[in-house]
């Protein structure tokens, strides 16, 4: 499994309520952003950014 169908499982994963909230860091940021801007309700993900690149994404039900 390539990492952006990683990213999307996490970010289902995230939508159904399974986790509540998913950390990116800056290494993992462009992996991840490819799942994210695919991803069919992704104007439902916010992101909080938090100091040294860390960014921290919830989803608004």
């Amino acid at each position: 499994m390539d990492s952006s169908s990683q990213y999307t499982k996490l970010l289902n994963q995230l939508k159904d309520g399974q986790i509540k909230s998913l950390h990116i860091t800056p290494d993992n940021f462009k992996q991840f952003q490819v799942a994210f801007m695919k991803f069919p309700t992704r104007k439902r993900i916010i992101g909080t950014a938090h100091q040294q690149g860390k960014i921290t994404y919830v989803y608004q039900h």
